[in-house]
Order: C-alpha cells, then sequence, then structure tokens
C-alpha cells in the first residue's frame, strides 16, 4: 500500500509541475517587423505600439496563441500573416471593449486565417488576397474608442475567399464590404450585422450557403455588379430587404446578370429589391413571411429581368412594381385573378421543393 501511495503522489507531483511548466507567459511585440516570425505556441503577446510587417516579411501565429493591443495599436501589414489555429486550440485576436484593426497593404503574398476567434477587429485589405476559414468575428455592443471603419471586414481590388466563418455583431458595424475585386463568400452565419454581404463594382462573385439573420438594414447589397451568383443562401428577418440589387440612381450603379436560385427569403420587409434597370434572374427561390416578396423600385422597364419556379408564401403582398418581366411556373398562396402571373400552390410540390434546399450539402 506504502509503494503504491508513493508512486501516485510521485505522479501527482509530475503533473503539477508540467502545468507549471506550461504556463502561459505574455511576450511584447511591436514596431518593425524586418525579418520572419513565428510565435510560440499557446503563448500571449501584446502589442504596445502599432507593428508594421514590412514587405515579403511573414508573421507566423501558431496555435493557441492569444494577441491583444494597446486602445490606439494596429497592425500595417506589407508582407503577409499566417494564422493556423484548430478547433481544439484557436488562436484569439483583439481584445473586449476596444475596437482595433488589421491592415493590409499592396502585398504580393496573400495572408490566410484558419481557426482564429476575433474580438472586436476589423480587416482592410487594399490590392492584397486574403484567405479566412472556420474564423469567428465579434463585435460587442460597447468598445471605448471611436470606430473608424464602418465594416468587418473592407477588401478593395483584391481577392478576399471567405468560409465557414460566423459574424456576430452589434447592428451597427457592417459586415463584408467588397469593392473592385473578386470574392467567394460560401457556408458563413451573419447575425445582427446591419448589410452583412455588400459588393460594389465586382465582376466576378459568389455568395452561397451563408445564413443571414436580424440584420437592421440589408442582408446582401449589389451595386454596380456583373455575373454574381447568389444562390443557396438563408436571409431572414432583415429591417429592410433582403437582397438588395442597384441603385434607382446614380445609374452606374445597376447591377446586370444577376442569378438569385435556390435561396429562401423568411420575414423581411422586403425579400428580393431591384432597383433602376438592372438585371436579374430568379429561379427556385421561396419568398415567404415578407411585408413584400418581390419589389422593382424603378418605373423604367426591367424587360430581360425574369421569375421562374419560385414560391410566395404568406407575403403581405407577393409582387409589388413593373410586372415587364417574364414569368414562367410561380405560385402563390394567394389569388391571382388579377395579374394571372402565379399559379396555386400544390402542397406536395412545395413540400419536395423545400426538402431540395434540406438536401445540400
Amino acid at each position: 500500500m506504502n509503494l503504491r501511495f508513493s508512486a501516485t503522489f510521485i505522479f501527482i507531483l509530475l503533473i503539477f509541475f508540467s502545468c507549471a511548466e506550461k504556463k502561459i507567459s505574455i511576450k511584447n511585440i511591436d514596431g518593425q517587423l524586418l525579418k520572419n516570425l513565428t510565435t510560440e505556441e499557446n503563448t500571449q503577446y501584446h502589442i504596445r505600439k502599432s507593428l508594421t510587417i514590412e514587405k515579403n516579411i511573414t508573421l507566423t501565429i501558431s496555435q493557441g496563441v492569444k494577441l491583444t493591443f494597446c486602445d490606439t495599436c494596429k497592425i500595417i501589414c506589407y508582407g503577409k500573416i499566417k494564422a493556423f489555429g484548430n478547433k481544439k486550440n484557436p488562436i484569439t485576436v483583439g481584445n473586449s471593449f476596444q475596437k482595433n484593426t488589421i491592415i493590409f497593404k499592396n502585398s504580393k503574398s496573400r495572408s490566410s486565417f484558419n481557426n482564429v476567434s476575433f474580438i472586436n477587429i476589423s480587416l482592410e485589405n487594399n490590392k492584397t488576397d486574403i484567405y479566412i476559414d472556420s474564423c469567428s468575428f465579434k463585435i460587442e455592443a460597447d468598445t471605448k474608442n471611436k470606430v473608424k471603419t464602418n465594416a468587418i471586414i473592407l477588401s478593395n481590388k483584391s481577392f478576399i475567399s471567405l468560409k465557414n466563418s460566423h459574424f456576430k455583431g452589434n447592428n451597427i458595424i457592417e459586415g463584408v464590404g467588397v469593392n473592385h475585386g473578386r470574392c467567394i463568400i460560401e457556408n458563413n452565419t451573419f447575425d445582427l450585422i446591419p448589410d452583412a454581404i455588400e459588393l460594389s463594382n465586382i465582376n466576378d462573385g459568389t455568395i452561397t450557403k451563408n445564413i443571414i439573420s436580424h440584420s437592421q438594414d440589408d442582408g446582401i447589397d449589389l451595386n454596380n455588379c456583373t455575373g454574381i451568383n447568389i444562390s443557396y443562401n438563408t436571409v431572414q428577418f432583415s429591417k429592410d430587404k433582403g437582397l438588395s440589387i442597384g441603385n434607382v440612381k446614380p445609374q452606374s450603379l445597376n447591377s446586370k446578370t444577376i442569378h438569385i436560385f435556390n435561396n429562401l427569403l423568411i420575414n423581411n420587409k422586403i425579400g428580393v429589391s431591384i432597383k433602376g434597370v438592372s438585371t436579374v434572374k430568379i429561379k427556385n427561390c421561396i419568398l415567404e413571411n415578407n411585408k413584400i416578396g418581390v419589389h422593382y423600385e424603378s418605373k423604367k422597364t426591367p424587360s430581360l429581368s425574369t421569375l421562374k419556379n419560385t414560391y410566395f408564401i404568406n407575403n403581405n403582398t407577393d409582387y409589388k412594381g413593373s410586372f415587364h418581366i417574364e414569368t414562367k411556373d410561380c405560385y402563390s398562396d394567394k389569388d391571382d385573378k388579377k395579374t394571372k402571373k402565379f399559379s396555386p400552390i400544390n402542397q406536395d410540390s412545395l413540400t419536395v421543393f423545400r426538402k431540395s434546399f434540406l438536401d445540400i450539402d
């Protein structure tokens, strides 16, 4: 018994000293980064004054790292940041109750973030490609310093890939704004984010498999875009539009060849708003419990737009605006004797149609 007790006691001591050795230390990092730096795993780093990552230099942030900022600090990156956490040991960047910014400028190298938890952090990238996967962005209700940016991610003349990430906002700061570039925005969730996704002057973009909820403004907003595919998204409880396409004026903000297919638009003020002379192809969508299902907010004839195989369910008004639009195989639970654009809903067909949204990987 004594030997067994002694062995147990020694084992406990070994565990104690092992844990003591793993105690997280705090290291400072600031100024100019002139050579590549890889952080130590499970270590806390603090930026005391703004950090500049010079051209061709890489900052690699290891799993388990916690990176905090002084209240006026930011990171300016002309090089590259690689941050790879994992589900069990993510990276945390940012502070509670203050807002900081990471700015990417004119870098020829792409920066990548995987399994990173951003707290009150905005990313601004100009002519720098960024890949974000399995990350979270949290904007708290109150921050000590004034907000200097109006979006969580601002991308200009860049490519951004944003996948499998979660955004939780305060319904003040907007979500992802992409201007003059390309984007893939896939399988993300946005909650309490006004204008969760806003594209401007984009000719190549994909917005797919996202869930957008409780926006104080629009869910998805497109201005002066061409060739955008919006598919398999759920946009719900937007105070304004679920999808907003184009602008009444100026005409340069109208969008062309926007494909909207297999989307659920539920409990929004307006499901889909099409403005100006924007050209939109709507197909295989469900518009349900909206005040207005589809609204053409223009006196001009959107002659090239189409509306096909779409269900209108329990909306206050299914369709408002010009009816100079091609409609085919559209269904409503309302009596449509006046326009004869919609057919009555067959519940069995609707059940099968709903199921098709749930079967998407």
